[in-house]
C-alpha cells in the first residue's frame, strides 16, 4: 500500500462547523486505530470487502467549511467505493447537523446558551455502523470509559484487518462474524470479562446469522419502540441501548440519564457539583426537548475539553 497515492474528495459540511473541536474526542486516541493528531484525523474503513485508510482534515473556516479527506489506496477507489467513502465519513463526522436550530432552541437555557458559545460549531462524531457502537457501549459496562478505550483498542488490535501504509499499521474495526468466531480467551487476553466476553459474541453471532438486524433501527422514529426492542435482547438493558442509539444512530433525543459520567457532568454543570439521582438527571434532558442527545454531548465535550 506504501506506493499508492492517494485519492482526494472534498466534502462541504452544513455551517457552522468547527472540524478541529469535533475531531478533539480522537485526539488520546489508539495511533494505530483512529486518532486525530496535528490536525489530521486517521481511521482504517472497510468498504465493500476492500481496506482502505483515510486521513481527514480541514482547510476551511467554522463558517465556511470544508473537510479534505485523503483515501489510500487511490487504485481501488472507483465511483461506488467513492459514494460509499463519502457516506462514512459523512456520517463519523455528522456533517448535516443543523446547529443553528439546536442553539436557538437552547438558547434560554443559561448552562447549554454558554456551552453552545465556548465549542460552537460542534458537531459531535457518530459509528460507521450501530454494530460498533453497541460492542462499545458492552465494553463499557460498569467501567471507566478511559479504560473502556484501551479495551476497545486491544480487542480492534487483536482481531481487525490490518492494512500498512508509511511503514504503519492500521486495524479495521472486526465486523461481526469475525467478533462472533474469537474464542473468549482472546477477549480475556484483550482485558474483557469473560460475561462481557459472551455477551459480544452472541450478540454479534446474531447479526452475523441474520438473526438481528440492528440497522433497522435507524428507520424507527419513536426512540422508545428503538429501546423496547433492544432492551428485549439479552446482553442489552436500557443504559447500553442509550448509549448505542446516541452514538450509532445520531439521534437528537437519546439521553442515557443512568450513565454514571453524564449524571457527574449534569451535577458540575447544573446543580454545581451536588449529589444527584438519574431521576434528576432524566429531568435536566426533558428540559432539553428533542435536542436533549445534543446536549449529552456538549456536555460530555465540555469535560473533554476542560471547559470551566
Amino acid at each position: 500500500m506504501e506506493e499508492n497515492r492517494s485519492q482526494i474528495i472534498y466534502l462541504y459540511p452544513v455551517p457552522p462547523y468547527n472540524f478541529h473541536i469535533s475531531a478533539s474526542i480522537f485526539r488520546d486516541g489508539d495511533p494505530e486505530v483512529r486518532i486525530y493528531e496535528n490536525g489530521i484525523y486517521y481511521q482504517a474503513i472497510q468498504i465493500k470487502n476492500n481496506y482502505f485508510l483515510i486521513m481527514v482534515k480541514s482547510p476551511g473556516t467554522v463558517e465556511k467549511p470544508i473537510i479534505e479527506v485523503a483515501v489510500v489506496p487511490e487504485n481501488n477507489c472507483n465511483d461506488d467505493i467513492i459514494i460509499d467513502i463519502i457516506k462514512q465519513v459523512s456520517q463519523i463526522f455528522s456533517i448535516s447537523d443543523n446547529l443553528l436550530q439546536f442553539y436557538s432552541d437552547l438558547n434560554s437555557d443559561p448552562v447549554m446558551a454558554s456551552l453552545s458559545q465556548l465549542l460552537f460549531g460542534l458537531k459531535f462524531p457518530t459509528t460507521p455502523t450501530i454494530f460498533e457502537a453497541l460492542v462499545d457501549s458492552i465494553i463499557e459496562q460498569q467501567i471507566s470509559l478511559s479504560v473502556a478505550r484501551q479495551l476497545q483498542y486491544r480487542l480492534i488490535k487483536r482481531t481487525g484487518h490490518l492494512i500498512k501504509f508509511d511503514k504503519s499499521n492500521y486495524f479495521c474495526y472486526p465486523v461481526p462474524f469475525i467478533l462472533a468466531n474469537t474464542p473468549v480467551h482472546i477477549y480475556r487476553e484483550c482485558g474483557l470479562t469473560t460475561r462481557k466476553s459472551e455477551y459480544i459474541i452472541g450478540v454479534s453471532q446474531m447479526i452475523a446469522d441474520h438473526k438481528l438486524d440492528i440497522e433497522k433501527f435507524k428507520s424507527y422514529s419513536d426512540i422508545n419502540q428503538i429501546i423496547d426492542e433492544m432492551c428485549s435482547i439479552r446482553v442489552i438493558g436500557r443504559w447500553t441501548a442509550e448509549l448505542t442509539i446516541l452514538r450509532g444512530m445520531h439521534r437528537t433525543d437519546a439521553f442515557p440519564a443512568a450513565d454514571i459520567a453524564l449524571r457527574r457532568m449534569v451535577s458540575k454543570r447544573f446543580f454545581h457539583g451536588e449529589k444527584i439521582s438519574t431521576n434528576e438527571v432524566r429531568d435536566i434532558g426533558e428540559r432539553m426537548g428533542k435536542w436533549k442527545g445534543f446536549a449529552a454531548a456538549y456536555l460530555e465535550f465540555a469535560e473533554l475539553l476542560d471547559i470551566p
